[in-house]
């Protein structure tokens, strides 16, 4: 038993190694090789430890690993600081727990310096009570604050900037995605959440802070992250759909209370709240296969917004997503898609921004009309209320 025991333990250590090697490699590629580390953050333990984790996720945001250095505090409005210093004091309870006050203390006051430092620089952001939940778990994983910042800088620009807005409503937009992997994923699922009533934003905490308020163990949340860093922007949505699909029985569980109706709400909804553990890497497969079968931009087209709606969001994430690609391929913006760097999500044959906006210049005379009444109609008003005709 003692040599078999050893054997295993060889045969992991030398596929480690092998994933090691393999990890190391994508990163060094020139440029970097997106699909390798993608195809490697969906196999069984993803990146494997932090010293390789720190160093593909730098790459996996087109950030050079190598970069060292604090982070001082900076200025900022006085009700930005109050707020953030009200969510640190907060933080860092459920990990690490190997550490004493103090030095927890410590990692605190680095947390802080690195949020206030990205508001600092791009005034334009909003901060959002979980944003420091994201910062922590990279700052925890790269024990750099410097490489921390510069992780955070990319994606504050484009993985989380939709959640970094001054209204929540692209949040609520990216939720209404929900449903409809959900209804592909699980009909039935999706159809009992429905009858209940319950909208998608029961997960906003799990999108805007990529679970990693909702999970008590800091490895797990990491792996999780090892998937969203490597894939499309809106993976935390198919993530988010795997992760209730797996969870089907609790939330459908068989309850007299339950009558298949609008009155089921606040169970439903309680249920859906307060999920237990899940298995974080069928989760994350769950995902990736999910991703394959409803690709990004057919994801948009089934949702029951206007046309126009659909086009302009589906534009707005295109262009981010590339021009963030484009940085870490070494490629012009339009070249950097999604589509060209990962074949495997390849979209739909009209993606990019071209095939955006041809599809939306056919909405144009509708966009038109509707503007042109809202006009008119604001005009109506101002003249009924003032006496006066409108500028």
């Amino acid at each position: 038993m003692p040599q078999r025991g050893l054997a295993m333990r060889r045969r992991t250590t030398n596929a480690v190694r092998r994933r090691v090697r393999a990890l190391i490699e994508a990163c060094d590629a020139d440029p970097v090789d997106v699909r390798a580390l993608r195809a490697l953050a969906t196999a069984e333990n993803g990146f494997c430890n932090n010293v390789t984790r720190s160093q593909v996720w730098a790459r996996l945001v087109g950030v050079d690993p190598s970069v060292r250095g604090s982070v001082t505090d900076v200025e900022v409005e006085d009700s930005v600081r109050r707020q953030l210093e009200v969510d640190v004091a907060r933080s860092l309870w459920k990990y690490p727990d190997n550490i004493n006050a103090d030095q927890r203390e410590v990692l605190r006051t680095r947390l802080l310096n690195i949020m206030l430092n990205i508001l600092h620089e791009y005034p334009d952001l909003h901060y959002y009570q979980g944003f420091h939940d994201v910062t922590a778990v990279i700052m925890l994983t790269c024990k750099n604050d410097a490489l921390t910042l510069a992780i955070m800088r990319r994606l504050v620009r484009c993985h989380l900037k939709n959640y970094l807005c001054s209204t929540m409503q692209p949040v609520i937009q990216q939720l209404e995605l929900l449903p409809v992997l959900l209804q592909h994923l699980d009909p039935e699922l999706n159809n009992f959440i429905q009858r209940a009533g319950v909208e998608p934003t029961f997960a906003v905490s799990w999108l805007i802070t990529w679970f990693a308020h909702d999970i008590d163990e800091l490895p797990r949340v990491q792996r999780l992250f090892d998937f969203l860093l490597s894939c499309h922007p809106l993976g935390i949505v198919y993530l988010i759909a795997a992760v209730v699909d797996l969870h089907r029985e609790s939330i459908m569980a068989p309850d007299e209370m339950i009558t298949g109706s609008a009155d089921d709400f606040p169970f439903v909804y309680k249920r859906l709240t307060t999920l237990g553990l899940f298995d974080v890497e069928r989760a994350i497969q769950t995902a990736h296969n999910l991703m394959h079968e409803v690709p990004v931009q057919q994801l948009y087209q089934q949702v029951t917004w206007t046309r126009a709606t659909r086009y302009l969001l589906q534009a707005s994430v295109t262009a981010r997503y590339q021009s963030f690609m484009a940085t870490i391929v070494h490629q012009p913006a339009h070249k950097a898609s999604a589509a060209d760097e990962f074949e495997d999500y390849r979209d739909a044959p009209a993606s990019g921004l071209g095939g955006v906006f041809r599809q939306l210049a056919h909405e144009t005379p509708r966009i038109l009309f509707y503007l042109t009444t809202a006009v008119t109609m604001a005009s109506t008003m101002y003249f009924v209320q003032t006496g006066q005709a409108p500028l």
